[in-house]
């Protein structure tokens, strides 16, 4: 059976959702070589390609765009088991703003994250022009 750490599995969903390595590298706070070198192994354990990579442009290949949900349940579990284990009980109230350009693409994967790593919170969002 092949494990595959939940580093590589965050290196792929941010390279997915910046459709750029160095973005993704930065974002993850690591180099641009690093995350590369995260996603050829991650490619290679797989043996699939998950990534067109084109001169200024990333996109997902149809394994990539099959892989999403599947990494990001998993890495939402992960968090959850984790954040449950620790005892890290967060309670409270959040209210969020957030530009309207990104209400769309960000908010089912933000509700989701937030219930399944902080049920005790109530969160509110606010949406207005960026």
């Amino acid at each position: 059976m092949l494990d595959i750490d939940t580093k590589f599995l965050r290196s792929f969903l941010s390279v997915a959702s910046e459709r750029s390595f160095s973005k993704a590298a930065i974002r993850a706070g690591c180099s641009q070589a690093t995350m590369s070198q995260r996603i050829r192994q991650l490619e290679q354990m797989l043996d699939v390609t998950l990534f067109q990579r084109a001169y200024h442009d990333v996109s997902l290949t149809m394994a990539g765009i099959e892989m999403m949900p599947l990494a990001q349940a998993i890495v939402d579990k992960h968090d959850t088991l984790v954040g449950r284990m620790h005892g890290s009980q967060v309670i409270g109230s959040v209210r969020l703003g957030i530009a309207e350009d990104y209400v769309l693409p960000m908010l089912s994967r933000l509700l989701t994250t937030v219930q399944n790593s902080h049920p005790g919170i109530e969160l509110s969002i606010v949406s207005g022009l960026s």
